[in-house]
């Protein structure tokens, strides 16, 4: 998985009690995997002051392109500011990527793409450079 000019995601623990900090991987992954993993919803921004019916076929096309197993959201943003969001049925779900997200910014406007992501750890790891409770106050 190491490689120059390729980027890696490490999860894990920073242990910073020694003289130097030490990390403990719970997990490593390319990077490029980190939207597929960690979005749990996609929400593409649309703005209905521009909107045009060809831009529907597009974003329909758009979501074709990119199938999986994330839901996705419309978020019409009406010009008074009004948000009105949608929620598209399991056969429009999506693969979050970089790609989808560079192809709606270039259909629709920067800032299209908004991912809702899990910003909480693996679960259930435990932590391997805490002292178990058993051991702590042993040697007293």
């Amino acid at each position: 998985m190491l490689a120059a000019g390729r980027a890696i995601l490490v999860l894990g623990e920073v242990n910073t009690g020694d003289d130097k900090p030490n990390i403990f991987p719970q997990e490593i992954m390319p990077l490029v995997e980190a939207p597929r993993r960690f979005t749990k919803q996609v929400h593409l921004r649309l703005h209905t002051a521009h909107l045009k019916p060809e831009h529907l076929q597009a974003a329909h096309d758009l979501i074709a392109a990119h199938p999986g197993k994330c839901p996705l959201f419309l978020c019409f943003v009406r010009p008074t500011g009004e948000v009105v969001f949608l929620e598209t049925h399991e056969k429009f779900f999506v693969t979050p990527s970089q790609k989808l997200q560079q192809a709606a910014d270039e259909l629709f406007g920067e800032e299209t793409y908004y991912p809702k992501v899990d910003t909480n750890g693996p679960e259930g790891t435990p932590r391997r450079w805490e002292r178990k409770a058993e051991f702590v106050g042993a040697e007293d």
